[in-house]
């Protein structure tokens, strides 16, 4: 949930389960740290803390500042 903002499938959760590679929690990891959702939830994350909360205010193009935000992190 860290790492993509979201848990997992319950099918992802079933086939990590059943993979006896001892390995197998460092492939979760770099397929979640190479996802989309890792450079979405961390931007939302950093434009959340360097922004604020509030959007009505703000005189930065937010959406613009967060697509930003995902190229630099992904």
């Amino acid at each position: 949930i860290d790492i993509v903002g979201a848990p997992p499938r319950a099918e992802e959760v079933e086939a990590f389960l059943r993979d006896p590679s001892p390995d197998k929690r460092q492939r979760v990891v770099d397929t979640l740290l190479a996802s989309p959702g890792y450079a979405e939830r961390w931007a939302a994350y950093w434009d959340e803390v360097l922004m604020g909360r509030d959007e009505r205010r703000s005189r930065v193009d937010r959406q613009g500042f967060r697509r930003w935000l995902q190229e630099r992190i992904g």
